[in-house]
């Protein structure tokens, strides 16, 4: 029965390092400017109309997601990060983001509803970290998005999965630093 004991205090002590170089990893800091380099599917021509011209693209909630913002301002601090979206017509949005799983309600900003408060109003976000890979959680009205972070040098890449009442669907953004 000791040798019990005494081999799991043991198996225990050399865990903990393992456990720390692994949390450790997880520990990527995604602070930084960064350009919009590809998309893929690439931006599919829009309709018109809808909410997405805010984003940049046109065609309703569902075309908005799928439109890559030019650049991205990433500030990361611990478990709190700020996700500063700038569009091609120069629409900015920044969304707060809580990197332990609680749910933090960004407003809408001003003149930001699109007059759709079902598809847009406030937005809950949260992340989670798994592994080196950054899960961020967007919901927005009817809307919601998971984005995948994951870095490579100066290299951020991007999974978003989407899905809001007018679809659904999964792209691919790459974005190179440039600060």
């Amino acid at each position: 029965m000791m040798k019990r004991v005494a081999l799991s205090v043991v198996a225990l002590v050399l865990a903990v390092p393992v456990a720390s170089s692994i949390h450790a990893q997880e520990a990527v800091n995604f602070s930084g400017t960064w350009k919009f380099v590809k998309q893929d599917p690439p931006n599919r021509p829009g309709r018109g109309g809808g909410t997405a011209a805010l984003y940049g693209g046109s065609g309703g909630g569902t075309r908005a997601l799928e439109v890559a913002p030019v650049t991205l301002t990433i500030t990361q601090r611990g478990n709190d990060m700020t996700f500063e979206s700038t569009m091609s017509d120069g629409w900015v949005r920044t969304l707060a983001i809580k990197l332990d799983f609680t749910i933090t309600v960004n407003p809408l900003p001003a003149d930001g509803d699109g007059g759709e408060s079902r598809i847009n109003g406030p937005t809950k976000t949260r992340g989670r970290w798994m592994g080196d890979k950054l899960y961020l959680h967007q919901t927005q009205g009817l809307g919601q998005r998971r984005d995948i972070l994951t870095m490579s040098g100066n290299v951020l890449s991007i999974q978003r999965d989407y899905e809001t009442p007018g679809g659904s669907g999964t792209l691919y953004m790459t974005f190179e630093k440039v600060s």
